[in-house]
């Protein structure tokens, strides 16, 4: 009788597993449970009939994650002698697949792959039951560095092969070792898709359109699910658009019935690429919707318990009328193929969201811009309380943030409720009531508080752990999300509405001011100074020299505004407002439009929340002062009207040579100067820096001739005038550089200058890391290698190595940061394009307290009351009037030191020039 019932449960799995989509389904797969229940009497193996030379098995998934007992049948045409037999998987035998060894980091513990059943014959064939257990001892694969960094090494196809030693025949069958069952590598992403949507419902569309290219050139896997093709187009071509320009009407449309069909988006991402479940969820997830009229799951019916549950189901083609969902299977595919939580140039993409130094996250985030989705989930790990947000504290000013929750904290408790219903999860946790502080939207550093800021009900969701059960619980809440869609369409659209109305009629609703706090709870609503309105009517950036510092910078923020989905103009004619007159040519960002949140998060001067105890990471957008433009705020109404023109792309000018001059001084104004100047030394052409100051120069700008740069201006923008030959100038070289650092070594290459590995090589040393100097480091200082140490830490590991006698180190915290004034000596080749009263950026809290008697003081931050500008740094009084850049010798080495932080995440990149020229000075002879 029970043979029988293995049997019939074979069968019934087989014809299951037919229309399940993956290559490997050839033959049913248990679970552990199924296979213990399948096993406990007196282990009988009872598979389909064996053919000669073929091995059948119970199964071939096998799961890192998961032991599972293989049932082996094999047929070599005749009865071999059991002693004679060789058992391998992959080529090596049972005792050579060794687990992992903790403590020396290595797969050189017991095997995991054993006998449980010994082989023995039955009739004509040879059978066994196969143990594959845990290679790393535990079901969650998300612990660093191991298993998390080792697992994928594991991951393959191999064959289980019964070799008779004596007539060499072999009876075979292919395995796939996987993370998970559901777990796809990079590679296997585009195939899976592919093989969905040839599998598909003729009712429904599904196109993959990457968006755009990785870093070393993968796809950044991209899909729409959808009606039919007419759905998205109507969706960009006309219901995005009332939103964004006639949102009040859409409102009311919708109110009286006369809307008609409008189908707004949701979005499902993955950005951290080694969090693995936030791809393969979301394909689970695809799969089932392109494959599935409904769907049913479980859902608990009171918030963050499991005592009672109810049955639901999502019917896809109520879906398919209501919504289109969106698919960013995997932000980062650099990362997933080398399992990173990075990309592949060393930086963390989920605090590169707005910056968009990272050609992924500038793809991806300009993409989002451009759908403007209804609801935006991003499929994290790992926290163990399986967290969901909304935040804590605080709250970035400029988001709509009553709008937002009226929808988000209901949503949040559909995706738990969902989640934990159907997986082995017990509860969830809100941040925003269950954190207490340090896991706040201060500013959008992230991906889904980036999406707030477009109007979206945003969430980050973190599962407790890397296996199939976490990977059941995203896609279940990836359906507890959709579901609440559809019960509740009409009030989260409509408050998306209102908040691109509130932009677009210029009204700062004061029931915001009640969910913006400080520390204590108090509220203390949006800083809007002396203003009755905290959002101006326009932003101005000039790009003419007398208005603007940086007018290449200028021209590069107006494009990020516009590619991020801001409306911005340019002046046709001169127009003065109070005693300023912005010359025709200028960028005009007209606040009244829908995403003007998004457009003043980053132009704003930002926001001091150094009263709280903690916080995520970093809160500064700050871009003109970061990035260093000038930004003029202007609060008089209609100011510009009839005088501006909506542009929706950016020309930066081709750089102009003057006439009849054989030398020029190409002005150290931007960066765009650092990248030709080392270009021209590249090809080993004649560069000399400045080092005096004249009526046409500035200590640290550069003179070439017009010969060497006529054949690559075009590629630059550059201030030039004339050389009149009066100078001090000192040749400089293409250095080679050791640097310590990754973000260090992007900006440097960026930059174009030439990077070496080895010191042995290198003209000068570049650090932005070291907490303490090694001794090859400081021999090669003594020895006349120049250093420049960037940050907190450099400059404590050259006051801990006693090569700069009287330096110390001042600091009051690790991680805070702060946006300061400084005053700066004008006076020097390395700061002399910069302005006597500037902006400096810190990350580690730290300063110079000590300066050694023999080094020049470069910058020390403002001892005015207003020195601190924005970010979070408690008890900043202490850097008031501190020192922050000094340069000095050690014997024939000289030292940069800047306490500023100048490449922290690429973003202060208004700093570059003053390393750059560091850079060049340390390595003049």
């Amino acid at each position: 009788m029970f043979k029988k019932r293995i049997s019939l449960l074979i069968v019934v799995a087989m014809l299951l597993l037919t229309f399940v989509p993956n290559a490997y389904a050839m033959e049913p797969v248990m679970n552990s449970t199924q296979y213990a229940a399948a096993l406990s009497v007196e282990n009988e193996i009872n598979l389909p009939e064996v053919k000669p030379d073929v091995i059948v098995t119970s199964t071939n998934l096998l799961s890192i994650s998961e032991a599972r007992s293989v049932e082996v049948c094999a047929d070599f045409g005749y009865v071999p002698k059991l002693s004679d037999l060789k058992w391998t998987f992959g080529e090596r035998t049972f005792k050579e697949w060794k687990s992992f060894n903790d403590s020396t980091g290595d797969f050189s513990g017991a095997p995991f792959i054993k006998f449980e059943k010994k082989p023995y014959i039955d009739g004509n064939t040879v059978k066994a039951i196969i143990k594959f257990d845990l290679p790393f001892g535990k079901t969650n694969l998300e612990n660093r560095p191991y298993p998390r960094t080792k697992y994928p090494e594991l991951i393959g196809e191999y064959k289980l092969v019964v070799t008779d030693k004596k007539t060499n025949a072999k009876a075979e069958k292919m395995f796939k070792l996987n993370a998970y069952d559901s777990y796809h590598k990079q590679v296997e992403i585009l195939p899976e898709v592919n093989s969905i949507i040839d599998r598909a419902k003729n009712d429904r569309y599904i196109e993959y359109e990457p968006m755009g290219k990785s870093a070393q050139g993968r796809d950044i896997p991209f899909v729409m699910f959808a009606r039919d093709k007419d759905s998205i187009d109507t969706y960009l071509n006309q219901t995005l658009p009332m939103m964004l320009e006639e949102p009040s009407g859409f409102i009311e449309k919708i109110k009286n019935g006369t809307a008609g069909v409008y189908k707004p988006a949701i979005w499902f991402n993955n950005i951290h690429a080694d969090e693995a479940n936030g791809v393969d969820a979301q394909i689970d997830m695809l799969e089932k919707l392109a494959t599935q009229d409904t769907i049913t799951f479980k859902r608990a019916t009171k918030n963050n318990s499991k005592e009672t549950l109810e049955e639901v189901t999502l019917d896809v083609q109520d879906l398919l009328d209501n919504y289109i969902v969106l698919f960013n299977l995997c932000n980062n595919p650099d990362g997933r193929y080398n399992n990173l939580r990075s990309t592949i140039a060393g930086f963390d993409p989920n605090r590169d969201v707005t910056y968009q130094t990272q050609v992924e996250t500038a793809n991806v985030f300009q993409g989002l811009a451009k759908w403007s989705p209804m609801i935006f989930n991003d499929f994290h790990g790992f926290v163990e309380e399986f967290l969901i947000e909304p935040c804590t504290p605080p709250h970035d000013p400029n988001f709509e943030y009553d709008l937002l929750m009226d929808g988000a904290i209901d949503h949040a408790h559909a995706l738990g409720k969902a989640g934990i219903a159907n997986s082995k999860y017990s509860n969830y946790l809100i941040p925003m009531f269950d954190w207490g502080d340090g896991w706040d939207d201060g500013a959008p550093m992230y991906a889904a508080v980036l999406s707030l800021m477009h109007g979206a009900v945003g969430h980050t969701i973190e599962i407790p752990e890397l296996n199939q059960e976490s990977n059941n619980a995203f896609m279940y809440a990836g359906f507890g999300s959709l579901k609440y869609a559809l019960e509740n369409k009409e009030k989260l659209f409509k408050n998306q509405l209102e908040i691109y109305k509130r932009g677009i009629e210029g009204i700062d609703d004061r029931k915001v001011d009640t969910w913006l706090i400080n520390a204590n709870g108090d509220a203390i609503g949006r800083p809007r100074g002396a203003n009755e309105n905290f959002f101006p009517e326009y932003y101005v950036l000039p790009v003419n020299s007398e208005l603007q510092k940086n007018s290449l910078a200028a021209y590069e923020m107006a494009e990020f505004l516009i590619k991020n989905g801001v409306k911005v103009e340019k002046t046709n004619t001169p127009v003065t407002v109070g005693d300023i007159t912005y010359p025709s040519g200028s960028f005009i960002i007209d606040m009244h439009q829908a995403k003007r949140g998004f457009a003043n998060c980053v132009l704003y001067d930002g926001s001091d929340f150094s009263d709280f105890a903690a916080m995520y990471a970093e809160v500064t957008m700050c871009f003109p002062d970061l990035r260093g433009f000038n930004k003029y705020e202007v609060r008089v109404t209609d100011a510009f009207n009839g005088k501006a023109e909506k542009i929706s792309s950016v020309t930066i000018p081709s750089t102009e040579l003057p006439t009849e001059t054989p030398l020029l001084v190409i002005k150290n104004t931007n960066n765009d100067v650092i990248k030709v100047v080392n270009e021209l030394l590249a090809n080993n052409n004649k560069v000399f820096m400045t080092y005096s100051s004249g009526s046409e120069f500035n200590k640290g700008d550069f003179i070439v001739t017009s010969k060497d740069l006529e054949n690559i201006k075009d590629k630059y923008f550059l201030e030039l005038v004339p050389y009149k030959g009066n100078a001090i100038i000192k040749r400089i070289r293409q250095p080679k550089i050791a640097a310590i650092g990754n973000e260090l070594k992007y900006v440097l290459k960026d930059l174009g200058f030439e990077m070496v590995d080895s010191l042995s090589d290198a003209d000068i040393i570049v650090d932005e890391e070291s907490s303490a100097l090694t001794s090859t480091i400081k021999k090669s200082i003594r020895g006349g290698t120049p250093y420049v140490g960037i940050g907190g830490y450099a400059i404590g590991a050259m006051e801990k190595s006693g090569l700069l006698p009287g330096l110390a180190c001042g600091s009051n915290g690790s991680y805070y940061e702060g946006v300061l004034r400084a005053v700066v000596d004008t006076d020097s080749v390395i700061t002399g394009r910069y302005n006597q009263n500037d902006i400096l950026y810190n990350n580690s809290a730290s300063w110079i307290e000590k300066v050694p008697k023999t080094a020049t003081i470069l910058a020390t931050i403002s001892d005015k009351d207003d020195f601190y500008v924005a970010g979070w740094w408690p008890n900043h009084i202490a850097v008031k009037g501190k020192v922050y850049i000094i340069q000095d010798q050690v014997g024939n080495a000289k030292i940069t030191l800047f306490a500023n932080h100048i490449t922290n995440k690429a973003h202060p990149s208004h700093q570059f020039r003053m390393l750059a020229n560091s850079i060049y000075d340390g390595t003049i002879k």
